[in-house]
């Protein structure tokens, strides 16, 4: 039986998609997504991937309101620490 939650749901329109990975990181779709109510955290959600990325103010935050997914902590600056953790994934 498919997942039906929102994440089940957008895995499978990615997978259909032919896309690896996709990256959410508007908040309030991440919110709907996830869960997570904090002010910095990404989705990368694809094929068998459910990944909720943040940074360490959120970590504690992130294990309460994040279910479904594997949490990571992106190391230093946003943005620079992010393209990193995608790099490995992608290609």
């Amino acid at each position: 039986m498919p997942d039906q939650s929102r994440a089940g749901r957008l895995e499978g329109a990615v997978a259909e998609a032919d896309l690896d990975l996709l990256l959410v990181a508007d908040l309030t779709n991440v919110k709907y997504l996830s869960g997570f109510g904090g002010s910095n955290g990404a989705c990368l959600i694809g094929p068998g991937v459910r990944t909720f990325l943040t940074d360490f103010r959120y970590t504690e935050r992130a294990a309460e309101e994040v279910d479904g997914f594997q949490i990571e902590i992106v190391e230093g600056e946003w943005l620079a620490g992010l393209a990193g953790m995608l790099s490995g994934r992608v290609g």
